[in-house]
């Protein structure tokens, strides 16, 4: 293992990780090309934006007070369920009902059954693995 970090630290000695200068002034060139603007030119920008958008929210909040109607008689009448008409009263007789009973316990007692047998067996082979 000390062989390996002898090795390791020769050869990392041996890598040369200096930038050179001529890489150091294109990337500083590059760096001064990409200048912000002065402050007060983004001040500038900014507030434009603000304003524009402050303009634009206060016309869309007057379109839509001027859309919204302003009475409640213009309002179209939609039904509600006292005008649907009562179709139960024209009926002469009662409706007859045929009610069966469901048996649906039979899959259910089945299901059980299953479970029951599943966990008999999960239970004998805890107990094997607990004798072992």
């Amino acid at each position: 293992m000390d062989d390996i970090d002898t090795r390791l630290k020769r050869d990392a000695e041996a890598i040369r990780a200096d930038v050179p200068p001529e890489l150091t002034s294109r990337i500083r060139a590059a760096i001064d090309a990409q200048a912000r603007p002065p402050a007060e030119a983004r001040k500038t920008i900014t507030s434009r934006k603000w304003l524009a958008a402050s303009l634009g929210g206060a016309a869309a909040a007057v379109l839509v007070v001027a859309l919204l109607p302003r009475d409640a008689e213009r309002l179209p009448e939609t039904p509600v369920a006292r005008d649907v008409p009562a179709y139960v009263e024209r009926l002469d007789r009662a409706l007859p009902l045929q009610v069966e009973k469901a048996e649906f316990t039979a899959p259910l007692e089945q299901e059980l059954q299953n479970l029951q047998a599943d966990l008999e067996k999960a239970r004998r082979s805890v107990a094997e693995d607990i004798a072992f």
